[in-house]
């Protein structure tokens, strides 16, 4: 077993230590990626913010692939692509899926 697939095995158990490890290999890069597309630190550390807690929240785990990364980097992208509106409440990350797109 990977270490990547003990961390989401980790995770589904909502352990503490798991998430901690999770954000200090990922977090950083995810908040680039966010900035990168967004151009707004507020609203990348808001996208990243929502992808963790979707995570944490369980919402994501069973759609989780390997490699992590990249499966968090397109769930930054889709949070991006979909970003809060205040009137308006969005679907949960996992419900946003593009038809015929990777799941």
């Amino acid at each position: 077993m990977t270490e990547e697939s003990t961390i989401i095995q980790q995770l589904r158990k909502h352990d503490v230590e798991a998430f901690k490890a999770l954000m200090v290999d990922h977090s950083e890069d995810m908040v680039i990626l966010a900035y990168t597309l967004l151009r707004d630190p507020g609203r990348a550390n808001a996208a990243v913010s929502e992808v963790l807690r979707s995570l944490w929240d369980g919402n994501l785990l069973e759609g989780i692939d390997l490699p992590l990364h990249v499966f968090l980097f397109s769930e930054v992208q889709r949070a991006c692509a979909f970003p809060l509106r205040k009137q308006t409440k969005r679907p949960p990350l996992r419900d946003q899926r593009v038809a015929g797109g990777p799941s």
